[in-house]
Parts: structure tokens; sequence; C-alpha cells
């Protein structure tokens, strides 16, 4: 009898995400290019929780949406990608699926390579930096590992969103790939320039690097050390019997 019942709320469920997924597909495309439109379907589609939704939530967030310009200036234009990441972090926190999708959604976007230190370069480097943020927003510890790739990323604005992430998650997963980002920190010269967007100089990397790997190692450990050796060595001596903040 129960597994009757349970079939049944199954069932409904998925005819009801069927329905709303229905529904938001025809509101598209009645609104055209309707940004603002878009937006409250994206919004009205996430109100229902079901893997069917998610993934075409996650199928948004892949979309390279950019703003209308004229002359190189913004004009106009809904990043409904974010939007749709927005509505994820919003209604499936700790959720495993949502945070590898949206993870898997950043490295979609990251085989992007628009013209360097142009406008599109400029909007994919902010497009992935808030993929990460509204990752971490889920709070999978489980998925914390997955930001190690992100702390070197190409672009200064994604370390410094995966570093935060880090700070938030506060996982031992992840202590020891942040004390090799403090010492490749620490030996970076600081003379050179890269002129890609969202890259900055080596200056700037080297200070983003090391203070943001600074504030997760202390977040987690509730520890301070001046330096990566220093961290290394309390870790060696530590990490087997550290325990996570709950």
């Amino acid at each position: 009898m129960k597994i009757i019942l349970m079939t049944a709320i199954l069932t409904s469920q998925d005819e009801e995400a069927k329905a709303k997924l229905r529904e938001f597909q025809q509101r598209v495309q009645t609104a055209g290019k309707k940004d603002g439109e878009i937006e409250t379907a994206l919004r009205d589609l996430s109100s229902v929780r079901h893997p069917l939704i998610l993934k075409e939530l996650l199928r948004w967030t892949r979309m390279p949406f950019r703003p209308v310009r004229r002359q190189g200036l913004e004009e106009v234009g809904i990043k409904l990608n974010r939007v749709a990441a927005e509505c994820i972090a919003e209604r499936y926190p700790g959720d495993a699926d949502a945070a590898r999708g949206l993870l898997d959604s950043a490295k979609v976007r990251d085989a992007e390579r628009p013209k360097r230190g142009s406008l599109d370069e400029e909007d994919l480097a902010q497009d992935l930096a808030c993929l990460v943020e509204y990752f971490a927003k889920i709070r999978c510890r489980a998925k914390a590992r997955d930001l190690v790739p992100f702390f070197r990323h190409r672009y200064l604005p994604v370390c410094d969103a995966s570093l935060g992430a880090a700070e938030s998650f506060q996982s031992k997963e992840l202590v020891g790939p942040l004390i090799e980002v403090l010492a490749e920190a620490e030996k970076m010269k600081e003379t050179s320039l890269d002129s890609g967007a969202g890259t900055g100089t080596l200056e700037d990397r080297k200070g983003s690097l090391l203070s943001g790997a600074q504030r997760a190692l202390e977040a987690t450990t509730r520890q301070k050390h001046p330096s990566s050796q220093a961290w290394k060595k309390w870790w060696g001596e530590n990490g087997a019997k550290f325990k996570e903040i709950e």
C-alpha cells in the first residue's frame, strides 16, 4: 500500500513539473525578445522543485546572454543566465545535483574564447564568477573540492569568487589546495602585465590570491599563520585530527 501511495505521489510530481515546463516554454515563445517577461517566467518556473525543472534552469545558465550595446557602452539587457543561476541557488539549497550542474555550466562557458580585452570577454569573466558565487550559495560542502581548479583561473574575478566560496564552505578538503595557492602567490613577481579583460596585473593577482587564500584558511581552521610554510607545518601536524566547523 505504501509503495502504491509513493508511486502515485511521484507520478503527480512528475506531471506537475511537465505541466510547468510546457507553460514556461509557451510563455518564452510568446515573450519573444522581451527579457523582463522571460525573467518572470524563469522565476515562476523555479517555484516547482523537480529534476526536470532543474535541468531546464541549468540549460539557461549555459547560454551566453549579453547586454545590448551602442558604441561600446552597455545599454540594456537582462543577464538571463544569471537569473537562472540565482533561481537554482534559491530553490536547491544543499542539492548536490544543482551544485554540480552550476559548475558544469561554468566549465561549458569557460570553453568560450572571446577576443582578448573585449567587452564580450569581460562579460564572460563576470558570468563565470557569478556561476561560482551561486554554486557557493547552494552550500553543498560535499562538492567543495570541485572549486580547486577555479583557484587558478585565468580571470581574476573567478579566482576571487572561488576563494570567497572556499571561505564560506570552511571545508577541510580545501586546506591543502589553499596552502598551495598561498605558496604560489608568495613566489609571484609583481612586474608583468596581462592585457586580457578581467585578468589584471600580476600584482593584482598576487594580492587577491594571497588575501583570498589567507582568509579562507583562517575561516576554515580558526588559525592564523604568517606564511605558506607556517601553514604547511601546522597542517602537517594537525590535519589528520582536524574537525570542521559544523
